[in-house]
């Protein structure tokens, strides 16, 4: 009867024991853990050849109430020109139907341009910053039309919920001047 006591009490504290291990890891391999999700994490870079000129004085006077500046009102009406094409269902059939070209691009950069009107308006950025951000950002989104982008579009769709990391994903192209 001693010895069944004696047996039980044993698989009892290492039952505790590998319970407590499984629960709370031991420090080096949390320590592991952390190491192999930083170097999992590699800053991604793209190039994109950027087409788009200084824009001229014409160019320029025929936007002038856009809310991110001249330079800004034209390049975002080219955006929607470039991105959002109006096609015929059925050819002779008056009805048309709206498709957006590479969504992924065009939802964040409307995005970026939402989170950049709540900045201004909560007095975190100055009108100048925003307009200059948001310049770069449709710079880099009218070079990105015609590229080889989908890793770009991928990584814009996994940080489709935080304006910010958007941000730093638009902010790691580099644009090449043709």
């Amino acid at each position: 009867m001693k010895r069944k006591s004696i047996l039980a009490f044993a698989l009892l504290v290492s039952c505790l024991v590998v319970n407590a291990a499984v629960k709370k890891p031991d420090d080096d391999k949390t320590d592991n853990r952390n190491r192999t999700e930083v170097n999992t994490t590699v800053k991604k870079t793209w190039e994109f050849y950027s087409s788009i000129k200084k824009l001229t004085a014409d160019e320029l006077a025929s936007e002038s109430n856009y809310k991110f500046g001249q330079e800004a009102g034209c390049l975002y009406n080219l955006f929607m020109d470039v991105y959002v094409v109006r096609e015929e269902v059925v050819p002779g059939d008056p009805t048309r139907r709206t498709v957006i070209r590479k969504p992924a691009i065009y939802n964040a950069v409307r995005s970026v341009e939402k989170q950049l009107n709540k900045d201004i308006k909560n007095n975190h950025l100055t009108k100048e910053q925003a307009a200059a951000e948001f310049t770069t950002i449709l710079k880099i989104a009218l070079s990105a039309i015609d590229s080889d982008t989908q890793s770009f579009e991928d990584e814009l769709q996994k940080n489709r919920k935080d304006t910010n990391n958007l941000l730093s994903v638009f902010k790691s192209v580099k644009l090449t001047e043709i």
